[in-house]
């Protein structure tokens, strides 16, 4: 391709558009991929908690029973 065709194609509103776009769907992409990564965190700590509490609660009336009758 000669200069004038380089040139050209370098003066074009319309590649520099996809291009803008191009590096704006990017850096998007990866907010939104650590967004999720956040999220995930956040979910496995809660489930993680609950699943503790849960446990918890579940020998809880075991040891309150074994208190009475020791």
């Amino acid at each position: 391709m000669s200069f004038g065709g380089c040139k050209r194609d370098l003066l074009n509103p319309t590649r520099w558009l996809a291009i803008t776009y191009t590096i704006a769907a990017a850096v998007n992409l990866r907010e939104e991929l650590t967004t999720l990564l956040v999220m995930k965190a956040m979910v496995t700590s809660s489930l993680d908690t609950v699943t503790r509490l849960f446990q918890a609660q579940s020998s809880l009336p075991p040891k309150i029973t074994s208190a009475f009758i020791s």
